[in-house]
């Protein structure tokens, strides 16, 4: 069964849009294909469950885009709280660590390297909600 529209052109003029059912059901699946793909890229929050331990810097770039934030540090003490700690005692005194930081509307997940290394040595996600978050 077709279904006919009628609408009014530029010039005034009434027209009739005569649509089928396949037309109008393919139509239906793709605009709700892009709406889930809309909200699959709206938030990044899939990066939380993702594991990037062992993957190359150009990889993740080309993933997940240039990290929001940088940071570095020298490991000059023992032991630390936070985060970091999760790889904190595989690594040697005076060992540099390099901290990719990539925010979500969750949270923040944070990619470690060790040493100006190509991959990923350590990784961690810090919920913005405190209560989620172990006590370290």
């Amino acid at each position: 069964m077709t279904r006919k529209w009628a609408s009014a052109s530029l010039l005034g003029e009434a027209a009739v849009v005569t649509h089928s059912a396949p037309y109008r059901l393919a139509r239906a699946i793709s605009i709700l294909v892009i709406a889930l793909l809309s909200l699959a890229g709206c938030d990044s929050d899939d990066v939380r469950e993702q594991s990037f331990v062992g993957m190359q810097k150009p990889d993740i770039i080309r993933q997940l885009g240039e990290p929001d934030k940088i940071d570095e540090m020298t490991k000059r003490a023992e032991h630390i709280f936070g985060p970091i700690e999760t790889i904190w005692s595989k690594m040697a005194m005076g060992d540099k660590i390099v901290t990719w930081t990539y925010n979500t509307t969750t949270g923040k997940k944070m990619l470690y390297f060790v040493n100006d290394g190509p991959e990923v040595a350590g990784e961690y996600f810090w919920f913005h909600d405190q209560s989620k978050n172990p006590v370290f």
